[in-house]
């Protein structure tokens, strides 16, 4: 695939993290470095700190044809800062602090962030035990889709998805090559 390709310095097959997050900004318009890197680990399925061809081409199909459950999977994946399958009051405060870029300077600030977590939690945490289950996560996510990516954004917008659709299918009439076609690997 040209477009992977075109961002590897040597034929390794591989990209590192910053490269990652290039192919994330120019591409599909992700801006938050915090939230690309919880993307990145999230990709690394063999967490060896780089991303294949094969793991580049499974998140990219996701972000552009993923089902909703595969969305809410990866998004859930990259909110779970302690890799556990669970969000902690904790990690949903880190998660809204690194989503508004700035920590609460004030002690309003900071009553109104703990105010948020507290709403947050009465609308997802169903069972009231103090975590939100990745089970939980999908429950309300299905149902309204917003809750998705309230943490940060993780996913393309639209327009980007589009842009970034047709430059797959130009690319792929240009080598007129089957593995230039990411579409058979995401329906």
């Amino acid at each position: 695939m040209s477009i992977y390709k075109k961002y590897l310095k040597d034929d390794s097959w591989y990209m590192d993290q910053p490269v990652f997050s290039e192919i994330l900004h120019n591409s599909f318009g992700l801006t938050d470095d915090f939230f690309m890197r919880r993307i990145f680990f999230a990709s690394d399925l063999d967490k060896d700190r780089r991303i294949s061809m094969e793991e580049f081409i499974r998140v990219v199909a996701i972000m552009l044809r993923g089902t909703m459950e595969e969305k809410i999977k990866l998004c859930f994946t990259c909110y779970d800062i302690n890799d556990n399958m669970e969000l902690t009051r904790e990690d949903v405060t880190t998660l809204l602090i690194e989503a508004v870029s700035e920590p609460p300077t004030r002690d309003s600030s900071a009553d109104a962030l703990r105010d948020l977590v507290e709403l947050i939690f009465s609308k997802l945490d169903e069972d009231g035990d103090g975590i939100i289950t990745y089970e939980e996560f999908v429950k309300i996510s299905l149902k309204d889709w917003t809750v998705m990516e309230m943490f940060g954004q993780c996913l393309p917008d639209h327009r980007h998805r589009a842009a970034f659709l047709v430059l797959l299918e130009s690319d792929q009439e240009i080598k007129g090559s089957p593995e230039s076609n990411i579409s058979g690997h995401c329906a």
